[in-house]
């Protein structure tokens, strides 16, 4: 189980941060993926050092789907009982088991998790985590860069994956329909939703935002990311 976690003493409120490799503060360096440091929740913790007593736990998970952080939920989440959740999840559901698309690119592939139940699987952790009391705000997607990422999945499987990307309409367009449906969960659940892919768009540019896989930030990009998500708490007067 992930152990970080900032602040300390007699907390008045726990935030965790519970979802995928983004979460957990994964970034593509010297052509190897590597914990790094800042992570967002170590960022958002010192941006709330000047507001009072909180303690942040960073429970991000490389390669976590939906499903996988529903059977976490109890370990990583309720145990602590948090005040707020930041629940960050997407990426991988809809993301392709590539080799298996690299060894049959003519062949029909789905998701990891098919949209159905990545939504299915959302609005369960958001509804266990709203009748134990808890405040939830629910991240979009994060953006991806699909030059870089499909020159990275090339490089790592076949350039055989461009045939049946081609084919499907492409990764931005198949993550974008996962995006749309996470957003209308949030509005029919009535949770906050916190749009991190139109404040990337309306901020900075993928190249600084974002490593050279395409998916994982950069340093400056995460503490970019950590900053913006204290704001937007503030902002929402959910601290």
């Amino acid at each position: 189980m992930n152990k970080e976690n900032f602040g300390g003493g007699n907390p008045t409120q726990r935030i965790v941060c519970f979802g995928d490799s983004i979460t957990r503060g994964i970034s593509f360096v010297q052509e190897r993926l590597r914990l790094i440091s800042p992570t967002y929740p170590a960022e958002l913790a010192s941006r709330l050092k000047v507001r009072g007593a909180y303690q942040v736990f960073n429970k991000g998970h490389f390669n976590a789907t939906s499903q996988d952080l529903l059977r976490r939920v109890q370990r990583d989440v309720d145990d602590i009982m948090p005040n707020l959740v930041l629940l960050e999840a997407g990426a991988n559901d809809s993301d392709m088991l590539w080799e298996d698309v690299a060894n049959a690119p003519d062949s029909p592939h789905q998701a990891r998790v098919p949209l159905e139940q990545f939504i299915e699987n959302m609005a369960t952790l958001v509804t266990h985590l709203r009748n134990d009391g808890v405040s939830v705000a629910v991240l979009s997607l994060f953006p991806l860069d699909p030059a870089r990422y499909y020159s990275f999945l090339s490089q790592r499987y076949s350039s055989s994956i461009s045939h049946w990307i081609a084919r499907c309409g492409g990764i931005t367009w198949w993550q974008d329909q996962y995006n749309h449906a996470l957003e209308g969960l949030t509005g029919s659940l009535h949770v906050t939703w916190i749009d991190v892919r139109a404040w990337v768009a309306e901020t900075t540019s993928l190249n600084d935002f974002l490593g050279p896989d395409g998916v994982h930030p950069t340093p400056w990009g995460y503490r970019a990311f950590g900053n913006f998500i204290a704001a937007e708490l503030q902002n929402r007067h959910l601290i």
